[in-house]
């Protein structure tokens, strides 16, 4: 039974929560919040008890599930390991994880209560009615007894030709292809009705552990809340089998890659001015740092291999942030189009803001590149000749669409500036100098100035 923490350590907990989690999962672990439109898969509801990592009979988390998950993250999501939080706040963001899990639950019970038995206001008041209130939330958080991983056999040819075969006639091979690929046409849908897909073993990317007792328990448990079942139906042979030859299907560097890591990167300090421009000489007395990226919109394909290296002259900071790139996009003028830019936040002081552009208590500064701003290039005028502007701030008033001959109304008798810019009162302008380069603003997701 988890413990009860003191009032002191609950409010130290819910601090944690907010400053680090709150602004993906939401304030009530509903997992809504400002971030979670922008994030694919969706936060989870902590408040539902979907838990999908669990390795216990009754799957309720147990805390060292919960820690596991802060210590590694959940690779092929853009949940981040918290690793390099303190063991006593790891523990403190578990129980407030149980916490948010009991509100639910009782929100859950009492909901079922009003609805279904029709049980007034009133009638919640009473002694046995808040007891058997007080059971169903206790049911919820407390885990059960640890599911049974028996000794499992290394791999061996035989094993892996063994668990192919059972691949390919279990059922596996229906959601995640015959190749392993997670190529399926087959429509999936999770417990909260959010579309999902089923996992590419070949990119080595496990959600809860590569390990092949982390593998067992899925195979043979499931994911509570998504379409992977259990299959029980397996002998813990065949199981052991099934691992063997589903691990072979990727590398080792390619599941621990699969891990983000936290990267150090050192600032080289030099006697000349830092470069302004990318190529310099100067930029070979920094040691390139490659920190993993994961998209928050997660689909799988090619890193863009970013490389990082810092300069410094004692007064002031130079940044070249280097990436792999099929194309040269300058430009975005149609709605099929995106431009290259990428940004780095900064921020000042002990503690870490919220990675997700920081929060009200503890803002950030976003280091931001775009490459529309590093030239003026053709602007809108030559894809869209006949564009009417509906709206200009400098205008007495608005543009109607059709009065086209209205002068000044055409886009080609507009200066050659961001228009949506303009039009929210942003005096931005697209060349900003040779770097293309700017610096905002951010205490929270869409708060950048």
């Amino acid at each position: 039974v988890p413990s009860q923490p003191a009032q002191e350590d609950l409010q130290h907990a819910r601090q944690l929560y907010l400053d680090h989690c709150a602004g993906c999962h939401g304030e009530n672990g509903s997992g809504l919040s400002v971030a979670s439109r922008y994030l694919f898969p969706r936060p989870r509801d902590l408040r539902a008890g979907k838990f999908r990592l669990v390795s216990t009979q009754n799957n309720v988390p147990s805390r060292q599930d919960l820690h596991s998950i802060l210590l590694r993250g959940m690779p092929g999501s853009s949940m981040p390991p918290w690793g390099h939080l303190p063991l006593a706040d790891r523990e403190a963001l578990v129980d407030e994880v149980y916490r948010l899990r009991g509100d639910g639950a009782r929100d859950e019970y009492v909901k079922m209560l009003r609805e279904i038995e029709g049980i007034e206001d009133d009638e919640l008041e009473d002694e046995d009615v808040q007891q058997e209130i007080a059971d169903f939330v206790k049911r919820s958080v407390v885990a059960g007894a640890s599911s049974d991983v028996p000794k499992l056999a290394d791999a061996d040819p035989a094993s892996i030709a063994r668990g192919h075969e059972q691949y390919l006639t279990q059922g596996c091979a229906q959601c995640h292809g015959n190749d392993g690929k997670g190529e399926s046409k087959i429509a999936m849908f999770d417990a909260e009705n959010m579309p999902t897909t089923a996992r590419d073993f070949t990119l080595g990317i496990f959600q809860g552990g590569d390990d092949a007792s982390s593998l067992y328990r899925r195979i043979v448990y499931g994911m509570p809340g998504s379409p992977m079942p259990s299959s029980n139906q397996l002998t813990p042979a065949q199981v052991n089998d099934l691992v063997n030859f589903i691990r072979s299907l990727s590398t080792e560097e390619q599941r621990k890659a699969a891990v983000l890591n936290r990267e150090t990167i050192l600032a080289k300090r030099i006697r000349a001015k830092v470069p302004v421009l990318p190529v310099s000489n100067l930029w070979s007395a920094s040691a390139p740092v490659h920190p993993r990226l994961v998209p928050l919109w997660w689909r799988n394909g090619v890193t863009p291999e970013l490389s990082i290296q810092a300069l410094h002259d004692g007064t002031t900071l130079a940044v070249r942030l280097t990436w792999k790139d099929s194309s040269e996009n300058q430009q975005a003028l149609r709605n099929s189009e995106f431009k290259d830019a990428i940004a780095m936040q900064l921020f000042d002081g002990e503690n870490e803001p919220f990675l997700g552009m920081g929060n009200h208590q503890s803002p950030v500064d976003i280091w931001y590149w775009d490459a529309n701003r590093q030239t003026l290039g053709k602007g809108y005028r030559e894809p869209y000749p006949n564009e009417v502007v509906d709206r200009y701030p400098l205008s007495e008033g608005p543009v109607v669409s059709l009065d086209i001959d209205r002068p000044g109304a055409r886009l080609a008798n507009q200066s050659e500036v961001s228009l949506p810019a303009l039009a929210s009162g942003n005096p931005i302008e697209t060349k900003v100098g040779d770097s293309g380069a700017s610096s905002l603003a951010a205490a929270g997701p869409g708060s950048a100035t």
